[in-house]
């Protein structure tokens, strides 16, 4: 059973940050972003003036950083199952 919990669940060993670099005319359009500066090729292309964020949202919101607080919590106990029954 701990062999099938290791291929379900994935590893959390270094903290996942989301990338939010795209450009507001991307985001606004819901297009992928090169994040090509000073213009980015979508913008070039249809000749829109490419303006990125000053704000820096990459870091984790409360929700997230809750999640991953209770997925450490998870592991920990799963690895100390590990542990404690390693006949099983």
């Amino acid at each position: 059973m701990a062999e099938e919990i290791g291929r379900i669940l994935p590893r959390t060993r270094y903290p996942r940050r989301r990338a939010v670099a795209a450009c507001l005319t991307c985001r606004e359009r819901k297009r992928k972003c090169d994040n090509s500066r000073p213009t980015c090729s979508f913008c070039q292309r249809i000749g829109a003036q490419c303006e990125y964020s000053a704000h820096d949202a990459s870091s984790f919101d409360p929700a997230s950083l809750t999640i991953l607080d209770r997925l450490s919590v998870i592991e920990s106990l799963v690895e100390n199952i590990q542990v404690s029954s390693p006949g099983v």
